[in-house]
């Protein structure tokens, strides 16, 4: 195929890109701002080569092996005259991009890597397969991120949210600029958060709290576990109202295991019967998800004095008791830091009784 000869770049297919690092590149001034060419586009484009005569990129893979030129822009910048725009390098649909994308560029750089490997055992196949567990390995550390980022900032108490999560918004929310933390020392992440499609990068809400509900389920399975080695539980439960005067009930499960006492924090869940048989039925409930055997095991029940749950004839301590029998009642309230707290409060606030 013809293409204009340039000295200082590759001349036939055999030629390695040119691709020279130096220690500043030609700078021009493109809008209102002084750009140059940057050496880290090596790392992220394989097909590109740099002319310093001409100043200006090049796509090694058009160049030798594209079967037929279309007549157009791009095709002639990244082929005959250079591309230098460096302001629209890197957009999204344009510059590199845009270029990388393209049908002709596309098989191009297929026969490009059928030339260089045409070793059987380097085959298209064996590059494709190879590419796709690129492409896994990369999405693996970027969901981890993901998770991690909603790990921390649920461990610290931190909102998930911001006002304005645009990319250009200077404050975007505890989890986004954590992310982008994250991707500045990660490029892997810093790439994917940038050129993922905006519902491809899971930051949504919905994905948020999707991952969300995995680690609460994940948690509360290494409750049950040490409940279940632990042998006999105790149960301690109170009823209030959070900020949007929602009815909840908090509930936790204290047990002995190699030497120390727990308090594990289960939750809180939303209650809309406040009678003793809707209080007790949501406990057993979730003692019945946690597939712990409270019939035989559960020898303790704490809840505070209310007629709800202490009445003798019909309260949750005598209807718990009915299907526990070991299950004795006591009056419960939490001291912390030296106040006394509903247990709601309590669990809620110290850390301790959360197991990360």
């Amino acid at each position: 195929m013809a293409f204009v000869q340039i000295a200082d770049i590759s001349q036939k297919m055999d030629d390695l890109p040119a691709r020279p690092v130096l220690v500043r590149y030609p700078v021009k001034i493109q809008g209102r701002s002084r750009r140059s060419f940057q050496s880290a586009w090596y790392d992220q484009h394989t097909w590109i080569e740099y002319s310093q005569q001409k100043d200006a990129v090049f796509c090694y893979a058009c160049r030798h092996f594209s079967v037929s030129v279309v007549g157009n822009v791009a095709d002639k910048a990244f082929i005959d005259t250079g591309f230098s725009n460096w302001k629209k390098a890197q957009y999204k649909d344009g510059g590199f991009m845009s270029h990388s994308k393209s049908d002709w560029h596309v098989k191009a750089f297929i026969a490009w890597q059928d030339y260089k490997n045409r070793d059987a055992s380097k085959s298209i196949l064996h590059q494709l397969t190879a590419e796709r567990a690129r492409q896994i390995k990369e999405n693996r550390v970027y969901i981890g991120a993901v998770v991690n980022a909603l790990r921390f900032t649920a461990i610290h108490r931190l909102a998930q949210r911001g006002h304005n999560e645009n990319s250009d918004s200077a404050n975007a929310g505890n989890f986004v600029d954590l992310m982008k933390l994250i991707g500045h020392y990660n490029a892997d992440v810093g790439i994917k958060l940038t050129d993922l499609p905006r519902n491809a990068k899971y930051v949504c809400h919905n994905i948020q709290n999707e991952i969300l509900a995995i680690m609460t389920k994940m948690v509360l399975s290494e409750i049950a576990t040490e409940v279940q080695e632990a042998g006999e539980f105790a149960v301690l439960a109170d009823e209030s109202k959070d900020c949007r005067k929602t009815e909840q009930l908090s509930i936790v499960l204290r047990y002995f295991l190699r030497g120390t006492v727990y308090e594990s924090f289960l939750g809180f869940v939303p209650i809309a019967d406040l009678t003793a048989d809707g209080v007790s039925s949501h406990i057993l409930g979730q003692l019945n998800r946690l597939t712990l055997d409270y019939k035989n095991k559960l020898i303790g029940q704490g809840y505070d004095g209310a007629s709800v749950m202490s009445g003798r004839h019909k309260g949750v301590a005598k209807q718990i008791t009915d299907e526990a029998s070991l299950a004795l009642y006591h009056v419960s309230r939490i001291t912390y830091h030296g106040s006394l707290f509903p247990l709601s409060e309590a669990a809620a606030l110290d850390q301790t009784n959360i197991d990360d």
